[in-house]
């Protein structure tokens, strides 16, 4: 007989002593074969656009699609943005992983001042957008995937009133 599994590497030692613990030879033989998988960008998206734009003028292109108040851009480099990496909402705890995947400009929001600090240090554009702006339209499209898949209407509640906790001055 013989059984196949797949263990969290944390796991592996506890594992590994529950099945000699519980096999009936002496010394049961077994095999441990390390899976070897991409690594992940997590929670962001990387892309690349078309063809090579200034930044300030895709940053308004943004500022513009998104209907954003306002866009704080760090503007750490004079290269044109090509390869684009976006984290919605608060972004500002990938900004390492970010600067190491080439990104000509990174889009996200919440980024405080060390972080912008930050950023420049490590040549790393940044286009911050408001948390709200980068996320208000996914009430809209999470409640028409729900519909799609049948999720009765009369259970579902959609917020009808979606605005930024802040008022600008």
């Amino acid at each position: 007989t013989k059984i196949e599994t797949v263990v969290a590497e944390r796991d592996l030692d506890s594992v590994v002593q529950a099945m000699k613990d519980n096999h009936p030879y002496e010394e049961p033989a077994y095999d441990i074969y390390e899976l070897k998988t991409k690594p992940s960008y997590g929670i962001g998206i990387f892309g690349e656009i078309d063809k090579e734009v200034e930044i300030s003028k895709f940053s308004l292109e943004v500022k513009n699609r998104l209907q954003a108040r306002y866009i704080r851009l760090i503007k750490s480099n004079n290269r044109k943005i090509r390869k684009v990496a976006l984290c919605t909402g608060s972004g500002g705890s990938l900004l390492e992983q970010v600067s190491r995947k080439d990104a000509d400009l990174y889009i996200t929001g919440d980024i405080n001042y060390h972080t912008a600090l930050r950023a420049k240090e490590l040549g790393l554009n940044v286009l911050d957008v408001e948390h709200f702006d980068t996320e208000k339209f996914f009430v809209e499209a999470l409640y028409n995937q729900l519909i799609k898949y049948k999720i009765p209407k009369d259970i579902l509640i959609k917020s009808k009133k979606m605005e930024s906790p802040y008022k600008l001055l």
